[in-house]
């Protein structure tokens, strides 16, 4: 992972990235795994299995635009603030209406009093203006988040959280059916070209040592490509829904690590 950051220039210290036409964005979304040739082998499971990234690092330059001329706050209330980063917290997993994504912090420090804390820390956010909040894509607090685009359905459908939590499942369960459906295709493309099924055949099978092809995973394994929701899931919702409906400041509040899996 702190490789990966290096190349992105997202970790501290790391060399700045030049951005063509100024394309920048939070965002790191995964290969396309069908486009990805892997010479002799057969095709991973893992990079079917990828989920986007959302990096929230406002101390970073690549926000320098958000934050112009604005100091950002110290946590703990110091007169003096400096904050920097030190480094990354650990990924948050967000289940919005059709995937999952990750938001990874970063974990700041203030350089005037020597104390640390995440940037997706809700106790900081408060402190950050309107145009900062507005930025992130879900609702947080110290352990569990909502995206935004769950509430946004509700309050267009009128769902129920039970619903929501139904439909949820339901969309996460079609995600990896259409993950490992696409790994099955990739791996009859390799086996039609190998038999000569388009006219010539390829030797990258005789090229290979192990000739088996990697278990996708089930849907309820750990390492399987999608996780249900937790079952508090609910409950989560209907705090939310609550929050939201009682302030209306809450309304607007690549590739991942291979490791994991």
């Amino acid at each position: 992972m702190k490789s990966e950051l290096e190349v992105l220039g997202l970790w501290p210290g790391s060399r700045p990235v030049r951005h063509l036409m100024n394309m920048l964005s939070l965002w790191r979304h995964p290969p396309q795994p069908e486009l990805i040739d892997f010479i002799s082998e057969l095709p991973s499971p893992k990079y079917f299995q990828l989920h986007p990234f959302f990096f929230w690092k406002p101390e970073h330059t690549l926000m320098e635009r958000v934050r112009n001329n604005y100091i950002l706050p110290c946590l703990h209330g110091c007169p003096n603030p400096q904050v920097a980063s030190s480094g990354i917290g650990r990924p948050r997993v967000i289940i919005g209406t059709s995937s999952q994504y990750y938001i990874l912090a970063s974990r700041l420090t203030c350089k005037g009093c020597r104390k640390y804390w995440h940037a997706d820390k809700p106790q900081w956010l408060e402190k950050l203006p309107q145009r900062f909040r507005n930025i992130v894509p879900a609702f947080l607090t110290h352990k569990k988040a909502v995206c935004r685009s769950v509430m946004d359905e509700m309050r267009r459908s009128g769902r129920s959280p039970e619903d929501m939590s139904k439909q949820l499942t339901e969309a996460l369960h079609l995600k990896y059916e259409r993950a490992h459906l696409a790994y099955l295709l990739s791996m009859q493309n390799v086996r039609d070209a190998e038999t000569g099924v388009y006219g010539q055949r390829t030797i990258t099978g005789l090229l290979r040592q192990a000739d088996t092809p990697a278990h996708f995973g089930g849907y309820a394994d750990a390492d399987a490509s999608v996780e249900c929701p937790c079952p508090h899931t609910t409950w989560w919702i209907v705090w939310s829904v609550s929050i939201s409906g009682r302030s209306s400041t809450s309304l607007y509040c690549y590739r991942g690590p291979l490791d994991r899996h």
